[in-house]
């Protein structure tokens, strides 16, 4: 449907300004809450324990004399930080000689860790890896043999959403490195095999994620997945009464930052745009942008951090026609969390901007 299908007609100032007001946060806490409901472009902040069963194939070193082998990888692993994941490894596979004459078993078992650069704004990620590996009946001078080794893993990878946000699709090559140091195996006489390996598969989150944010020991509270929310030191209303319009703030949720970043997600770009409709039809209001952070590097840098998110989103509103002499700007940095630093999924819902109608 077209855009301003799925967006209230607000009444025009001159025509009902008491309820103008009223009907903007409506609409505009609408539109967040759906924004917060979009699936990401990218890796979301999740700090579930997850399962990743891949199908794998390893393109055989020459020395080996082995056809290319191809197996299964399980992996068990867990987010440690917004950049840094975990892992538990267990590899399989079996291949044949290249005279046909035996049948090669092989077998890892290691960690992984996966480092993501922008983990909420790209699915990318490098992997380094480390394993014993047992193998049964390969191919040597003197006839097949066992032999153990160490492998080492490099490489990167991609995660996408399927599904909601429980499974992504996962992507990986890495070059690795058989270190046997048994000259006698395959030919050449050489201690080490180099490999290119390919996998695919799905990686599964375990359990429900905790979208609850921890309530911030100043400022309005914010009830998930987004509200107008009035300031805990306003007088109580009247029933009838409409609040003052410096005690509400709208937490844009959909408007999201990368850890480091000021620069709009396509999300947030989509979120933005509902939300300049709704401006655009309460033309006498006049409105604050209100960016902060989480709590990652210094108090200083943060504060100057959230002052480029607000002007992001202010230049963002400009560009769709909202009039800069409607709109402010202000940083809070890292002083008003609504959700605990402590967790990759707390600090995601920190980097944020709220929206707060002045008149």
């Amino acid at each position: 449907g077209h855009l301003d299908d799925n967006v209230p007609i607000l009444p025009q100032k001159q025509e009902c300004a008491m309820f103008a007001r009223p009907a903007l946060i409506a609409t505009l806490t609408a539109l967040t809450a759906l924004g917060a409901a979009q699936p990401a472009l990218a890796a979301e902040a999740d700090d579930r324990f997850y399962v990743s069963p891949l199908l794998g194939m390893v393109i055989a070193d020459s020395a080996r004399t082995l056809d290319d082998p191809i197996g299964g990888n399980l992996l068990f692993g867990k987010p440690l930080t917004d950049r840094l994941n975990l892992e538990l490894s267990a590899w399989l596979a079996s291949a044949d000689a290249d005279d046909g004459s035996t049948s090669t078993d092989m077998a890892a078992y290691g960690v992984n860790l996966l480092f993501f650069p922008q983990r909420d704004s790209s699915p990318l990620f490098g992997l380094l890896g480390v394993s014993h590996g047992d193998v049964g009946d390969h191919p040597a001078s003197g006839g097949p043999t066992d032999y153990a080794s160490t492998l080492v893993d490099v490489g990167v990878g991609g995660l996408w959403p399927v599904f909601g946000d429980r499974m992504r699709l996962r992507a990986q090559a890495a070059y690795r490195f058989d270190a046997h140091f048994d000259t006698t195996l395959g030919r050449g006489q050489r201690d080490g095999f180099n490999e290119p390996v390919l996998a695919l598969g799905l990686q599964i989150a375990l359990g429900s994620r905790d979208t609850r944010p921890a309530s911030r020991s100043q400022g309005p509270a914010v009830v998930a997945p987004v509200q107008a929310h009035a300031s805990p030191s306003a007088p109580p209303q009247a029933e009838g009464q409409t609040t003052d319009a410096s005690d509400t703030a709208i937490v844009l949720r959909g408007v999201r930052f990368a850890v480091d970043s000021a620069e709009l997600t396509p999300t947030a770009k989509e979120i933005l745009d509902r939300v300049a409709v709704s401006l655009r039809r309460a033309p006498g209001t006049r409105f604050e942008l209100i960016g902060h952070t989480d709590s990652t590097a210094s108090a200083a840098y943060n504060q100057a951090l959230s002052e480029r998110r607000a002007s992001a989103v202010r230049d963002h509103l400009a560009g769709l026609g909202i009039a800069a002499s409607r709109m402010e700007t202000r940083g809070e940095g890292e002083n008003q969390p609504v959700a605990s630093n402590d967790t990759e999924l707390g600090r995601a819902l920190n980097r944020r901007v709220e929206i707060e109608l002045l008149d």
